[in-house]
């Protein structure tokens, strides 16, 4: 019945792959519970409409979670930290590089995510504009979504991504660069979650493995 059923968002960026492999992992399948995928798009007043009514027709979902606004309003579970990477468009020098470092950055332009609300790229920011004054930074008006990639193939940007995303879009090589930054990644959920999420949430994310 629906009591026992827990409906996991899914997108094109925040798919449910990586958190039901935890689920199956965890013996979840043997519990009797239902999980229902519900798709979601990644635009941003989608994401933000949903973060705000988790519980309604979505109890969870999963991915990058570095976001200050959506602690405010929702459960967030971090689970495991993910190296930022770099995307470079194909037709850049730079995407035939097996790794990435500061100097190979002068003169390009890197976007980041949106201003303030990832405490992360917060510091990277800080890091380029203290330190790397021949890297142009654009940001995103928003979180990602396929629009932001689109627009950075279309100026030849650089962007902030991860491996989760390595095959997002074809127009890019996803490299490594020398530095020490990772963003959290976990599950966000209801703060106030039905049974059978309360259920599901203790396989995919007990209290143990989740940091602080």
């Amino acid at each position: 019945g629906g009591a026992r059923t827990v409906r996991v968002g899914t997108s094109i960026l925040r798919p449910a792959d990586r958190l039901l492999a935890r689920w199956r992992a965890a013996g979840g399948e043997r519990t009797g519970l239902r999980v229902e995928l519900v798709p979601f798009e990644d635009g941003p007043e989608s994401l933000a409409r949903l973060v705000a009514s988790l519980g309604d027709a979505i109890d969870c979902f999963a991915g990058p979670c570095d976001s200050a606004s959506w602690t405010a309003t929702a459960d967030v579970r971090v689970l495991e930290s993910l190296p930022c990477r770099i995307a470079v468009p194909r037709r850049n020098p730079l995407a035939r590089r097996r790794r990435l470092r500061w100097a190979d950055l002068d003169g390009q332009t890197l976007l980041l995510v949106q201003n303030g609300d990832s405490p992360v790229l917060a510091r990277l920011k800080a890091e380029i504009e203290r330190g790397h004054p021949r890297v142009a930074l654009a940001a995103a008006d928003h979180f990602y979504d396929l629009g932001v990639f689109n627009e950075c193939d279309r100026r030849g940007w650089l962007l902030e991504t991860l491996d989760v995303w390595r095959d997002l879009h074809p127009a890019f090589a996803v490299l490594p660069m020398a530095w020490d930054y990772a963003i959290p990644w976990g599950v966000v959920c209801s703060r106030n979650p039905t049974p059978a999420a309360r259920d599901f949430l203790e396989r995919v994310a007990p209290a143990a493995d989740v940091p602080g």
